[in-house]
């Protein structure tokens, strides 16, 4: 049964030697204070379990010993870059790893959930992974084992009285790590006398053996919405400061942001843009290019997915949607269903997301009844390396002086592309180093390619593309080597496409973000704050 509870007595309940699932998506509802608190304890050797390693990772592994397991799929800071201590732990070998696609994950927690050993799906096309073993049967099949989970660590929005908790918007995980785990610890921004239950919630009955923590504020620098919205300014601070912890703590002025924005809708966003200064240059840049050849390939009533914040991706999305609303776009790990079209922006982006998606879901969701039967269009997706034959590498790379290097990670990619009925990958910097002959480790790779491969296994047939600042690839089905069918100098883009872009999808220019290095990224990701922190001195606190 469930009981409330100081953090300080919640996180005692934790035993050397656990595993913890850290719940939460990306830079949404991640289990902030309780991160805090477990690392201020003196509990050790734990078993991290996480889609994304994410920030809770990085502050772990500041201890020596407080984590030395580590079950996952990527680990990074997103537009701020790779995780330091992920790569320098993964780097020297100082933890156990067992590295998953997001289909192997969801299905050892769902093993575990159903009270079986193990659990059969589709196997993923990476070729660097030991958590799951083909049946080598011609099915195309792989079967992983059970996942249990000693604690479940999560952040809600809302308790009541009675010990019942509410999960509202993007879910990650949540569900998955809920069926696999004994014990959960909850923090929630408020304790109510009674929920009000809608379909777009998860309801985490009083009688599981739960410990909930009233925390308000408790998933801060991300985000908890509809009451605040992540801080992107802490988590700049936090990744640009030697990832000092100080940052990631509320203040009084963070707090008043971060919910002011919570608040902002499309209307004041259009009006801010309105009297924002316009684009007058002529100038069309590669961005430009890629953004509106992926927008065209894009048909009405056709799906794209997006997972992590990718500009390039989501941007093309949007730009769709705005001349095509009958484009179906799934944002924030697949977790905000049917969005509307909005602006490129940071924090505030997310906050319109949940407010116009017809559905929250979480991730699980979203591979379930999109993904694995191939109902998913498009999800276009940044790529560190990629070969001739269309292969991938997010994993490892040697650096010219024979160093390995640790990449992010896969995520679900190593699943999705086969499912996806287009395959779509890109660069924004294409150079001899990113692309190759061949790569040493595949991450992801499309299998299946003729249109009767992917009919035998129930796929629709689609398209492999390569995208880079130098033009546009296609997987040839018969060579299987990629061949040139565009080059960006010779791609024109419409006046009126390039004012939608410049002056009502992205005037503030988020959209090169992937390609800006160093100051530049930084300085970038600077002005954008500031562009949102103006909207919100504006709308927020009128």
């Amino acid at each position: 049964m469930s009981r409330v509870a100081s953090i300080k007595d919640a996180v005692s309940e934790i035993g050397d030697g656990s595993s913890i699932a850290i719940g939460g998506a990306l830079f949404t509802r991640l289990p902030m204070a309780l991160v805090r608190e477990i690392k201020r304890s003196s509990v050790k050797n734990l078993h991290m379990i996480a889609w994304s390693g994410n920030i809770p990772l990085e502050m772990f592994l500041e201890t020596p010993g407080k984590v030395t397991e580590l079950s996952f799929c990527f680990s990074s800071l997103d537009i701020f870059g790779l995780a330091p201590r992920f790569r320098k732990a993964l780097e020297n070998d100082e933890l156990i790893t067992h590295e998953y696609s997001a289909l192997t994950l969801m299905n050892a927690c769902e093993a575990a959930l159903r009270n079986l050993p193990y659990s059969i799906f589709k196997e993923p096309t990476t070729n660097a992974f030991d958590t799951y073993e083909p049946l080598n049967d011609g099915s195309g099949l792989a079967r992983t084992e059970a996942l249990h989970i000693d604690y479940f660590i999560v952040h809600a929005q809302e308790a009541d009285r009675h010990g019942n908790v509410l999960i509202r918007g993007t879910r990650g995980l949540d569900t998955a790590y809920l069926g696999a785990a004994k014990k959960i610890i909850v923090s929630v921004e408020k304790i109510v006398d009674e929920l009000e239950i809608t379909q777009n919630c998860i309801f985490i009955p009083w009688t599981r053996e739960m410990t909930i923590v009233h925390s308000p504020m408790g998933a801060y620098p991300t985000s908890c919405l509809p009451d605040y919205v992540t801080d992107y300014r802490a988590i700049k601070n936090f990744a640009e400061e030697g990832l000092n912890e100080v940052h990631l703590l509320p203040t009084e002025a963070r707090t008043k942001f971060v919910k002011g924005a919570a608040k902002i809708d499309l209307e004041e966003i259009y009006s801010f843009i309105d009297e924002y200064k316009k684009s007058e240059s002529e100038t069309i840049q590669t961005e430009d290019k890629m953004i509106s050849y992926l927008s065209d390939l894009y048909k009405p009533g056709e799906i794209l997915s997006a997972g992590a914040v990718s500009p390039l991706a989501q941007g093309s999305y949007f730009l769709a949607k705005m001349k095509e609303p009958e484009v179906v776009i799934m944002t924030t790990a697949g977790g905000y269903v049917d969005v509307d079209a909005r602006p490129l922006l940071l924090s505030i982006g997310e906050a319109l997301d949940y407010n116009s998606a017809k559905y929250h879901w979480g991730g699980d969701d979203t591979f379930h009844l999109y993904y694995e039967p191939g109902f998913i269009d498009y999800e276009v997706v940044a790529v560190a390396q990629v070969d001739k034959s269309l292969r991938t590498n997010n994993l490892w790379v040697t650096s010219p002086s024979g160093k390995r290097i640790r990449l992010p990670g896969q995520g679900g990619m190593a699943d999705v592309s086969d499912m996806h009925r287009n395959f779509v990958i890109y660069q924004m910097n294409e150079d001899h180093l990113s692309m190759v002959d061949s790569v040493a480790t595949v991450s992801a790779c499309r299998t299946l390619i003729t249109p009767e491969e992917r009919k035998k296994r129930g796929l629709r047939p689609g398209a492999c593309l390569y995208i880079s600042n130098k033009g546009v690839y296609q997987l040839g089905a018969r060579s299987n080597q990629l061949e040139k069918i565009l080059d960006f100098e010779n791609y024109e883009i419409s006046p009126e496409k390039i004012s939608l872009i410049k002056n009502k999808l992205d005037p503030f220019g988020t959209r090169f973000l992937e390609s800006a290095k160093g100051v530049d990224r930084s300085q970038l990701i600077e002005r954008l704050i500031e562009v949102e922190e103006a909207i919100v001195a504006r709308f927020a606190e009128k």
